[in-house]
């Protein structure tokens, strides 16, 4: 069980448009002083897209999410409490178990 004082850890599927729209989301809730979260890890096949994505995310946080191309690896990360899937891509749906 997660306690509201306790960092919860975000993991984000698809780095694209729709990621880097909820991305400005997370950085409305950090101003408004909801900060017990942290964007651990984000994932897509892409590499220059998750790449430019999580530097986005290091300028906002001051720290780097884990870049993972394989969706599959995130299931092996043990503290991530939140997945996010911004993409619709059956592949990477059918990888983590989504229908």
């Amino acid at each position: 069980m997660i306690k509201i004082q306790d960092t919860i850890r975000i993991a984000i599927v698809g780095c694209g448009g729709m990621a880097s729209y909820h991305l400005e989301e997370y950085r409305e809730i950090k101003r408004k002083g909801i900060v017990n979260f942290e964007i651990a890890a984000v994932c897509d096949v892409v590499e220059e897209k998750m790449k430019n994505f999580s530097k986005k995310i290091e300028e906002f946080q001051g720290t780097k999410p884990m870049e993972i191309s394989d969706s599959s690896k995130l299931l092996e990360i043990k503290d991530i409490e939140d997945l996010k899937i911004e993409n619709y891509q059956s592949e990477i749906n059918e990888k983590l178990g989504v229908k």
